[in-house]
């Protein structure tokens, strides 16, 4: 179980914390790792995405940006296989977006047109 979170807030219910778990949890820590900045937390600083790296300034080779997603998805906790992933990137908007779905410990967890920036 793990706090419910949303817009990057906890999320109370009748003044109490709202708890998740199953797919719902694994997907939240999902958007959780891939919003957080490789470095970023100091208790694992292996965790999150490359941004600097990889995305800000000029975009590098797509294929490498997607494996390195791809990691990040199947080094979540929970997750078991990534079974289907798709990237594109919009030059013009500079946006990057993923759909993919994953067999997870609880199920299945399907994200579809996921903004990389979304969060940040």
């Amino acid at each position: 179980m793990d706090l419910k979170v949303s817009d990057n807030d906890l999320v109370f219910e009748n003044n109490k914390l709202v708890l998740v778990d199953g797919v719902i949890e694994i997907e939240q820590r999902l958007r959780r790792n891939l919003q957080t900045y490789q470095g970023e937390c100091f208790l694992n600083l292996n965790l999150g995405f490359p941004y600097f790296q990889y995305i800000f300034g000029k975009l590098n080779n797509l294929t490498v940006v997607g494996d390195i997603i791809k990691d990040v998805i199947l080094q979540t906790n929970g997750i078991i296989e990534l079974l289907t992933f798709t990237i594109d990137y919009d030059n013009e908007k500079r946006k990057v977006k993923i759909s993919f779905s994953a067999t997870t410990s609880s199920g299945t967890v399907n994200m579809d047109n996921y903004n990389l920036f979304e969060g940040l």
